[in-house]
């Protein structure tokens, strides 16, 4: 379990976060634009980088910037990268913020309301809450957990500029 802060306030994740090195754990989500089942397989270690962008809310000022950091990021668009944003936000809420911002794209939102099966498996449900801690992995071309960034407080944002700096540094490999 990771001890994290929200809004000043202790709290604890489920588990530890994936490893760096380690294989990418699968899981199930649901698409929020069509409300589909969503396995992780039909899309990780498909010789593509990929951003999971996590979040407690979509009704938060620092969650929607981070969608929209990373939704209308020029860098993820011109370098292919692909793009998961996972919260627990029931798929209504996702597509009504992703409609508010004027997303063009509703296929990088995803919904781990149902089994909280992300959450469990990468250590960011924050049980006590049944929301998701705030952070970014980045999952390699071959399916392998590349990068971790949690910020120590939930409500703080993550460091944009070290993972997009990751990024590079990765697609040279």
């Amino acid at each position: 379990m990771a001890s994290l802060t929200f809004l000043g306030n202790p709290v604890k994740t489920n588990a530890q976060f994936p490893a760096v090195g380690t294989e990418a754990p699968e899981f199930t989500l649901t698409r929020s634009h069509d409300n589909s089942p969503f396995k992780s397989t039909d899309l990780l270690g498909h010789g593509k980088l990929t951003v999971i962008s996590v979040f407690p809310s979509v009704d938060t000022p620092v969650c929607s910037k981070q969608t929209k950091e990373f939704v209308t990021s020029k860098f993820i668009k011109e370098h292919g990268v692909q793009l998961m944003n996972i919260s627990m936000d029931l798929p209504f809420a996702q597509n009504r913020h992703s409609e508010s911002c004027g997303f063009t794209d509703p296929t990088t939102m995803y919904s781990d309301h149902i089994k909280a099966e992300f959450g469990t498996k990468y250590g960011m449900l924050l049980p006590d809450m049944r929301l998701l801690a705030r952070g970014v992995f980045v999952v390699d071309k071959a399916g392998k957990i590349a990068y971790v960034q949690v910020p120590t407080e939930i409500s703080h944002e993550v460091d944009f500029a070290a993972l997009y700096a990751k990024l590079e540094e990765l697609e040279k490999q």
